[in-house]
């Protein structure tokens, strides 16, 4: 926590910057309206990961309304695509496939549902972070989502 807070110190001492900055839709924890809108209070994340992403659009909020920096928070919804990164479910899946290894798929408790994810396409992502490098935020502590905007099955991955 002791990076953002440096990053931040030394990004408010220029005039006329704007912070684009990644987050994560591990933010929303256990909240159960889907889809998941951006303004939702932030109350029920589930692991370090999400608490320290709050932490970070918190930290980023304050250095807007009292110190004056522009920023604008991306929430990125399960990316995939070409040098993706190791630890997804996806690629995991698919490494295991091929290679005819069982691999764990991890259920959400009982009552909770069907697992399911908003895989979205890295291209998309890119575009939506062009985007927001032209974007003026309306208010302090502004983000959006960036997601393909349909859930999708888990299982219907692995099919």
């Amino acid at each position: 926590m002791e990076c953002p807070m440096r990053l931040l110190e030394v990004i408010s001492s220029y005039s006329a910057v704007k912070l684009v900055y990644a987050s994560t839709s591990n933010v929303y924890g256990k909240n159960k309206e889907i889809p998941f809108h951006e303004g939702e209070k932030l109350k029920s994340p589930t692991n370090v990961y999400a608490v320290t992403k709050i932490f970070d659009e918190e930290l980023v909020t304050l250095y807007c309304q009292y110190g004056g920096l522009q920023s604008l928070g991306l929430r990125f919804f399960t990316v995939y695509g070409p040098w993706g990164r190791p630890d997804m479910a996806g690629l995991m899946f698919a490494e295991a496939m091929v290679a005819g290894k069982p691999f764990t798929l991890y259920l959400p408790e009982a009552n909770e549902g069907i697992l399911q994810r908003d895989f979205t396409y890295i291209d998309d992502i890119v575009k939506g972070v062009v985007a927001a490098l032209d974007y003026v935020p309306a208010s302090c502590g502004e983000t959006f989502n960036l997601a393909h905007g349909q859930s999708v099955p888990v299982s219907d991955l692995i099919r």
